[in-house]
């Protein structure tokens, strides 16, 4: 009795599928799809350092001394407060690396901080400056756009256009003629870095010859599946 009532349940579900898609005869339905490689202009970093000391609220204190040194060498580039932020805060016992003979090292604090870089041009000057500095590691260079918005409306535009576009087309070949649009459906949208050998990522070549860092290209990409009636 329980694998019919599954069963009925199922062709309903499946129905009630097939009445949503159905959307008449005489229609035609098509993909538009569209791809925008973009140079990335800002780039984020995080870097860490430790403090020791006796009690916890003394690894603490010298761990936030020395983040106070590092946001002051990243002033000095223009870097923006709300552009440096806290990405992790560990605090207690040291139990692995603490002095037999000393309490100097008891505890531990370990702060992680993430800092945007609006100016790719400064980008390793910045991370050769922190690297005087008292911090125990720089690491995850990442590289994003400032403001994706304005290429996600684009994007999306060039899939509408191309979309329209394979319509006339197949219409035409078809000798059919296009009436309205029935049906639309953003699919997707997404963004990433482009294969690294793809000819397009010419565009992440350093901004001068004595830049170490490649900035890599931004790939956003947009697909709508688009329905028309035909006759």
């Amino acid at each position: 009795m329980k694998n019919i009532v599954s069963t009925l349940i199922f062709v309903l579900i499946a129905n009630l599928t097939i009445a949503q898609e159905y959307l008449g005869d005489n229609k035609l339905v098509l993909d538009g799809e569209a791809k925008l490689i973009i140079e990335s202009d800002r780039a984020s970093f995080t870097y860490k350092v430790i403090g020791y000391g006796s009690n916890l609220r003394k690894a603490v204190t010298v761990a936030k001394e020395k983040i106070k040194g590092t946001v002051s060498t990243l002033s000095n580039y223009d870097i923006k407060k709300h552009n440096i932020n806290t990405s992790l805060f560990q605090s207690g016992e040291n139990r692995a690396g603490s002095a037999f003979l000393s309490s100097s090292e008891d505890y531990i604090t370990k702060i992680n901080i993430s800092v945007n870089v609006d100016s790719l041009d400064l980008l390793e000057e910045i991370i050769l400056a922190l690297s005087e500095k008292d911090v125990e590691e720089i690491s995850n260079i990442k590289f994003s756009l400032k403001d994706y918005t304005k290429y996600k409306d684009k994007v999306r535009k060039m899939a509408i256009d191309n979309a329209k576009e394979r319509a006339k087309k197949i219409a035409k070949e078809f000798g059919v003629k296009i009436k309205k649009v029935i049906y639309i459906s953003a699919n997707s949208f997404s963004q990433g870095y482009p294969n690294p050998f793809n000819p397009s990522t010419k565009v992440g070549l350093p901004y001068e010859s004595s830049v170490g860092f490649y900035a890599k290209p931004i790939k956003l990409s947009s697909k709508i599946k688009v329905v028309y009636e035909i006759e």
